[in-house]
C-alpha cells in the first residue's frame, strides 16, 4: 500500500507546482505604459535681409495631447511656455482606419486638403506681458503635413510628426497692427510626437 500512495503522492506534488507556475504567469504585470514625449524646432526667415533665428525646444519643455472632436482628430504639440503652439485638426472622414498616414494641411488656397492647422507666437509686450500672434488656415497661406507612422489601439497611443510652413506672413514677432510696415518672414516649424494618448 506504501508503494502505490507515493507515485499518487508525486503526481499530486508535480501537480500542485504547475499551477502555482501557471497562475504565476497569468499575473505578470504588463509593460509599462511609455511616457509621451515630442521635438519642435522653429526658424523665422526674413528675406529682405537674409536674417534668420530659431530655437529648438527640449523635449521636457514640450506638452502634447491628442483627442477626437465631432469631425476631427486634433493633435496639440508647444512648449509649456506656449511661446509656440501648433493645433491640428485631421478630417475624421480623411482618417485612414488605422490612423496611419500622412495628411496634408490646408491654407489659402488648399482649403480642401485634409487637416486644419493654428500656428500661435506669444511675442513680448513688455517685461512682465505678452501677447499672441494666431495664424490659422482659414486665413492665411500654409504648407506642409502632419503624419501618424503608429497608432497603439490597445493603449490609444499616437506617435508621429510634422512640418508647418508659412511662406509669406508679417513678422510675428511684431503686433499685427503693424500691418505692411512688418518685416515679411517665412516660418518653418517641425518635429515629432510619440506616445500621445488619444481621448
Amino acid at each position: 500500500m506504501k508503494q502505490f500512495l507515493l507515485p499518487l503522492l508525486g503526481l499530486a506534488l508535480t501537480l500542485t507546482a504547475a499551477s502555482c507556475d501557471s497562475k504565476h504567469k497569468t499575473e505578470d504585470p504588463q509593460p509599462a505604459t511609455p511616457a509621451p514625449a515630442a521635438t519642435m524646432d522653429r526658424t523665422f526667415f526674413y528675406p529682405a535681409s537674409t536674417v534668420s533665428s530659431g530655437i529648438g525646444y527640449a523635449p521636457d519643455e514640450l506638452q502634447t495631447s491628442a483627442y477626437y472632436e465631432p469631425t476631427t482628430l486634433s493633435i496639440n504639440v508647444g512648449p509649456k511656455s506656449q511661446q509656440d503652439a501648433l493645433h491640428f485638426g485631421i478630417q475624421r472622414s480623411r482618417l485612414a482606419s488605422a490612423l496611419t498616414g500622412t495628411y496634408s494641411l490646408q491654407g489659402l488656397g488648399s482649403l480642401t486638403n485634409d487637416a486644419v492647422v493654428r500656428y500661435s507666437y506669444a511675442y513680448v509686450l513688455t517685461d512682465s506681458q505678452t501677447s499672441l500672434r494666431l495664424f490659422d488656415s482659414n486665413t492665411t497661406q500654409m504648407e506642409g503635413h502632419v503624419r501618424i507612422t503608429e497608432y497603439d489601439a490597445d493603449r490609444h497611443l499616437l506617435s508621429g510628426s510634422y512640418e508647418v510652413r508659412l511662406p509669406d506672413v508679417s513678422d510675428p514677432t511684431l503686433p499685427s497692427r503693424a500691418g505692411q510696415n512688418a518685416p515679411r518672414c517665412r516660418v518653418t516649424v517641425s518635429g515629432t510626437f510619440e506616445n500621445v494618448r488619444l481621448e
